[in-house]
């Protein structure tokens, strides 16, 4: 195999590293600020890389949070692959990652965020929910339920993540899993 096959097959490091500073530099502000008053200004202020760089990569700031989004989605779909025996096995490691990073996902699921970020973040979910579902018929009610189901995981982490006082993980992922479990009887 020729240098240029391989170096084709491999990911640049370097774009990897931009990406990554680019994705970074976007959680960090999230930490602090609403989805809406974050700008790629400020997101490449941050990671210290230029704006033309940013659009070599993303077309907007939207772009760049649904590559970060699909990136979660690999290692939730990991997660879940090693908990097969459970229903939705994806919930606690979602559970545990919406936990660990609170103040991000209050800005993009919480009432902080903007309609886009929303949709977005369903999506992710609601793509580990047909994968779980993959054993119903496919038909307009397989959609329908993973919608449904998806729509009500997200707000209801969005609910646990804005309260005051959070029940505990453990006591989350098994809300999900039985009213998840009664909808697709």
């Amino acid at each position: 195999m020729s240098n240029n096959l391989l170096a084709a097959a491999r990911p640049d490091r370097r774009i990897e590293r931009t990406k990554g500073a680019l994705l970074g530099a976007l959680l960090a502000l999230l930490a602090d600020k609403p989805w809406d008053e974050v700008s790629v200004q400020d997101v490449c202020e941050c990671a210290g890389i230029g704006r033309s760089t940013f659009y070599l990569h993303y077309a907007h700031k939207e772009a760049l949070l649904a590559a970060g989004l699909s990136d979660l989605q690999v290692r939730l779909r990991e997660a879940g692959r090693r908990q097969a025996d459970k229903p939705f096995g994806f919930l606690e490691a979602l559970v545990d990652h919406v936990e660990e990073q609170r103040q991000v996902f209050r800005s993009i699921i919480g009432r902080r965020s903007g309609q886009a970020v929303q949709r977005l973040f369903r999506e992710t979910v609601e793509q580990l929910v047909k994968d779980d579902l993959a054993s119903l018929p496919a038909g307009p009610e397989h959609d329908l339920t993973a919608r449904f189901l998806a729509a009500g995981i997200v707000d209801a982490v969005a609910l646990w993540i804005d309260a005051p006082q959070r029940m505990p993980k453990a006591e989350v992922v098994d809300c999900l899993r039985v009213a998840s479990g009664r909808v697709v009887r």
